[in-house]
């Protein structure tokens, strides 16, 4: 005869394997989206702040030749927009 409560116990046992190997997998891909996002972050926030440093060159130059550049360059709204995504970019203290 069978102990309802003995397989029970062992089918709980089995499921608690098989979310512990889930729970492993998620962590890993989860530290893996971490390092990913990290190496994004790195290769876009680069570029984004010498974009934003060349921006605020422009803007605050009285050379007339630097002053006809940046205006090629755009607005003062595209670098309003410009400024605001590069400031997305640097890392949070609440990030993970």
């Amino acid at each position: 005869m069978n102990n309802p409560t003995l397989e029970a116990i062992e089918s709980l046992e089995e499921q608690n394997k098989k979310l512990l190997k889930i729970q492993h997998a998620l962590e890993k891909k989860v530290s893996q989206l971490k390092d990913f996002a990290g190496i994004i972050t790195h290769d876009v926030r680069g570029p984004a702040h010498n974009i934003s440093k060349m921006l605020d060159m422009y803007e605050s130059t009285n050379d007339p030749e630097l002053k006809k550049a940046s205006s090629n360059v755009g607005s003062t709204k595209f670098t309003a927009i410009f400024q605001a995504a590069y400031s997305s970019l640097r890392p949070s203290e609440t990030a993970f």
